[in-house]
């Protein structure tokens, strides 16, 4: 992010042939190579040594226009991936690598739910392994209550028929 621009007079660093020392002031990350590009277009539609008097004035028409150019070229500048191609290039890698960053936790998460899902059908096959032996016991066990009301019955009914025929069995 570019965030300011000094112009300091008749210092005795010369820049481009007139008196002027320029400071730029820039976020750590704003890289040099960008920097020194803005100052390069800065100086270049830099008003000459006698127009910077003009400019100094508040409301001439020079003032203005030399604002409203510093306007722009500092709003141009402060789009970094607009005026650098290497801070362009790193952005688009940047996104990649979030993206990519969001798939693998996707991934991972995914792994996640798979190993929870493969649990609950592990717990789930034994719980049913459990249901058919408790159904297979169950059906035995009815079986054999079915069995023994049936030999009772039967028997009853042997009893009762027996007695009926010894009843009517003639005496000798």
């Amino acid at each position: 992010m570019l965030l300011l621009l000094l112009v300091l007079p008749h210092l005795t660093v010369p820049v481009q042939n007139n008196s002027y020392a320029y400071i730029l002031v820039t976020a750590p990350d704003y890289p040099e190579r960008t920097a020194g590009k803005f100052l390069t277009e800065y100086m270049k539609s830099c008003p000459s040594e006698g127009e910077m008097g003009e400019c100094i004035k508040e409301d001439s028409a020079s003032t203005r226009d030399y604002k409203a150019g510093c306007k722009a070229l500092m709003t141009a500048y402060d789009d970094l991936q607009s005026v650098d191609q290497a801070a362009a290039m790193l952005a688009k890698v940047e996104g990649v690598k979030s993206t990519m960053n969001d798939s693998i936790q996707t991934a991972l998460s995914n792994a996640d739910d798979l190993d929870s899902l493969n649990s609950k059908t592990d717990d789930m096959r034994e719980d049913a392994l459990g249901f058919k032996k408790k159904a297979v016991k169950a059906k035995r066990g009815q079986w054999w209550k079915n069995m023994k009301l049936n030999l009772i019955i039967g028997s009853i009914v042997l009893i009762v028929v027996g007695c009926g025929i010894y009843s009517l069995w003639p005496d000798e």
